[in-house]
């Protein structure tokens, strides 16, 4: 979406538009938005998981 967006952009000299014409930065910038959902939806799935008593069991075997 915003290829078109910026490639659009581009007839008119806007600044930075010509960046999505790279490869390389779409994806370093899919690489940096994913990690930031990643973090912000991670948090919460793991505090409802907690919530809910989800988890692993750990035995103490002993020597």
């Amino acid at each position: 979406m915003f290829y078109h967006i910026f490639d659009y952009l581009e007839q008119f000299d806007f600044p930075g538009a010509g960046m999505f014409q790279y490869i390389t930065f779409r994806s370093a910038c899919a690489v940096i938005l994913s990690l930031l959902i990643a973090t912000v939806v991670g948090k919460r799935i793991i505090r409802i998981l907690q919530t809910q008593q989800v988890g692993e069991e750990i035995r103490d075997l002993g020597l």
